[in-house]
């Protein structure tokens, strides 16, 4: 996590090592993030589009 709080190796925790996996970790966990994050973006403007506001 040196990557959120600023370590000197920044790159190399996003760059995949030379194990057996494809992707590191963080970068896994930002494309989880950022999933997660569109679909409950396009459920809340769903949601939202069928509210009918009496406010208004």
């Amino acid at each position: 996590m040196s990557f959120f709080l600023g370590g000197d190796n920044a790159v190399e925790d996003v760059v995949a090592s030379g194990g057996d996996i494809y992707y590191s970790g963080l970068s896994d966990f930002f494309f989880q993030v950022v999933f997660v994050a569109t679909a409950m973006s396009i459920v809340s403007g769903a949601v939202a589009e069928r509210m009918k506001l009496s406010s208004f």
